[in-house]
């Protein structure tokens, strides 16, 4: 009888314990990603970059023509969210008549 008491232990222990396997467990490499800083770099990645409406009547999601944009402003503009963002306006929203909302741009 001894014996089966000294096996079982208290839950408290085997949740500590099983936090300290996940602990001693290698971790993987975290990777830190570079924004592309211009649309020519964007281009060049082949990175796609969709902007999304955050009206809660809409959420509408569009893929951007990087290339077209690219032409329209210049392969040097820069491409980081905030120098994009105010470009973009919702053309359902704007149909149906809602207030304008920010657009969020992801990829």
């Amino acid at each position: 009888m001894a014996g089966i008491l000294q096996i079982v232990r208290k839950p408290a222990s085997i949740v500590t314990e099983i936090r300290n396997m996940i602990l001693r467990l290698p971790r993987p490499p975290r990777e830190i990603a570079v924004p592309l800083e211009t649309l020519a770099h964007t281009l060049a990645a082949r990175e796609s970059v969709y902007v999304d409406c955050s009206h809660s009547m809409c959420c509408r999601s569009a893929k951007l023509d990087i290339q077209a944009l690219t032409g329209r402003l210049e392969p040097g503009h820069r491409s980081m969210h905030q120098d994009l963002v105010g470009l973009f306006v919702c053309s359902h929203c704007k149909a149906a008549g809602r207030d304008r909302r920010p657009v969020f741009l992801h990829s």
